[in-house]
């Protein structure tokens, strides 16, 4: 199926359009089962990703400034699968699901990583799971609602009937033990 049958193109010239549908003729199936192979039980459909990426792509202007197209193409699936996955992540909170460990149900994409940059991230994710895990509930519940989801002071303050003070106290805290935990 052709990225023009499915995603408006006519923002595009016609030479980048053209590149653009090779590129998804040539490359999408083998994206798709890339992701797939990575994926498993992360909940996202890696047909939908890489769709998503081309259309992303689609609403650009021009392709003028990309010297290695194939390359743009990886790195905005990765970028759309990441999105993806932080999409999969909050959902899993907001119904109160346990947040599976998505970096073993999806590997990064290695396009751009050497082992040892996977090595190293790995670890540093370790270290960060091991500070929250052991802070208080409480502190952990404000920090990961106020860093991930995005939830303002004033909000969580008002959700878990406490002062904005503390809140930020507890947000401070965590954020401290965290870059500790980075540093080390």
């Amino acid at each position: 199926m052709a990225v023009a049958n499915r995603i408006r193109l006519s923002g595009l010239s016609s030479q980048d359009r053209s590149l653009l549908e090779q590129l998804y003729r040539v490359h999408s199936r083998t994206l798709a089962r890339y992701i797939a192979s990575r994926c498993q039980g992360a909940g996202i459909d890696p047909e939908d990703i890489v769709q998503m990426a081309f259309m992303r792509l689609a609403s650009m202007a021009d392709f003028s400034h990309v010297e290695n197209m194939l390359g743009y193409v990886a790195w905005a699936v990765r970028n759309t699968l990441n999105d993806q996955l932080r999409h999969v992540q909050a959902q899993r909170r907001t119904l109160g699901e346990p947040i599976s460990d998505l970096s073993n149900d999806c590997q990064d994409l290695p396009y751009h990583s050497t082992p040892e940059d996977i090595l190293s991230a790995q670890e540093t994710l370790n270290r960060v799971e091991t500070v929250l895990a052991r802070m208080p509930a409480r502190r952990r519940q404000l920090f990961l609602a106020y860093r991930l989801d995005g939830q303002t002071v004033r909000n969580l303050a008002l959700q878990y009937g406490i002062p904005r003070s503390t809140v930020g106290d507890h947000v401070a805290t965590a954020t401290r033990a965290c870059q500790k935990a980075l540093q080390s």
